[in-house]
């Protein structure tokens, strides 16, 4: 997840660890491409949401975090 995220098709990490048959998510939050009034506290809450759908409606027992730039200071 980046902070005003664009989709995450185009990066590298996902890509491959998808074409490798790892499962991957990628989050958007509620500022998708519109950064101006970003709340920091709020991208939290959604990455929040997309960890609890993860487990709660896709059944999985771990979710591990990764990213960079925005989507890096999230996943720490």
């Amino acid at each position: 997840m980046h902070p005003a995220g664009a989709g995450g098709a185009y990066l590298p990490m996902p890509t491959a660890l998808a074409k490798s048959g790892i499962p991957v998510i990628y989050c958007n939050s509620r500022y998708r491409g519109v950064d101006s009034g970003l709340i920091m506290e709020k991208v939290v809450l959604d990455l929040g949401a997309c960890v609890r759908e993860a487990k709660e409606k896709l059944g999985y027992k771990k979710v591990i975090l990764g990213g960079w730039s925005g989507g890096g200071s999230l996943s720490l």
